[in-house]
């Protein structure tokens, strides 16, 4: 293994400094429940025809296969 993988390469295009300020917004639209469907594309839309049953499923299966590490000290 290369030495030169475990360093930080600011050169690398997937490098975030402080100055990329990674915690602005990029966008204005805040994507709530309700304005899902107004956001896609009409040409999207009828691709994602069980948008709303998608939140209910990932929160049963996460709850479902979840797998939890024992407390750490």
């Amino acid at each position: 293994m290369d030495d030169n993988d475990d360093k930080i390469q600011p050169t690398s295009p997937y490098f975030l400094g402080s100055g990329d300020q990674p915690g602005n917004l990029i966008t204005h639209v805040i994507l709530l429940k309700e304005n899902y469907s107004s956001c896609l594309d009409s040409k999207l839309a009828p691709t994602v025809p069980y948008f709303e049953d998608a939140k209910p499923l990932w929160d049963y299966l996460e709850k479902r296969f979840l797998v939890a590490n024992s407390p750490r000290l």
